[in-house]
């Protein structure tokens, strides 16, 4: 499934853009994200949990534009199913002065059995929502 919004916050790029690569910013955004493992350079182990399935994996950071654009990948793999989630993420001047547009695609995966998927799929779908509108709305330190 796919998501795309654009949100705008109050702040400036330059601070919102630190915000989003805070582990703290990103724990505290993530819905289910009982704990993030810092492994160096911007990639953690996240463990996760969605309804009853637990998920832990590799979450990445990357800047494509740094400044201005970031990438948040997930994959992970729980009892029965995998969870795959990329979230390109936009960063630019708002529309008043101190304001910042945020703008976001997001694109979820859900793997595993036939039937339990379809559930788990749009529970998965819902919480990337919630990341990347509560991603977009932090406000930096």
């Amino acid at each position: 499934m796919r998501y795309t919004d654009e949100h705008h916050v109050a702040g400036r790029p330059d601070d919102v853009w630190q915000a989003l690569h805070d582990p703290e910013v990103l724990s505290a955004s993530i819905p289910g994200c009982e704990r993030l493992i810092p492994l160096g350079d911007q990639e953690y182990v996240a463990i996760l949990t969605a309804g009853t399935h637990t998920y832990r994996g590799l979450l990445t950071v990357r800047d494509t534009a740094p400044g201005s654009r970031l990438t948040v990948s997930l994959d992970g793999r729980g009892h029965h199913h995998t969870l795959e989630v990329g979230l390109e993420v936009r960063i630019g001047h708002g529309p008043a002065s101190g304001t910042t547009s945020v703008a976001y695609d997001a694109r979820v995966h859900v793997g595993g059995p036939a039937g339990a998927s379809d559930h788990l799929m749009r529970s998965c779908s819902r919480a990337v929502l919630m990341t990347a509108e509560s991603v977009s709305r932090s406000k930096a330190p």
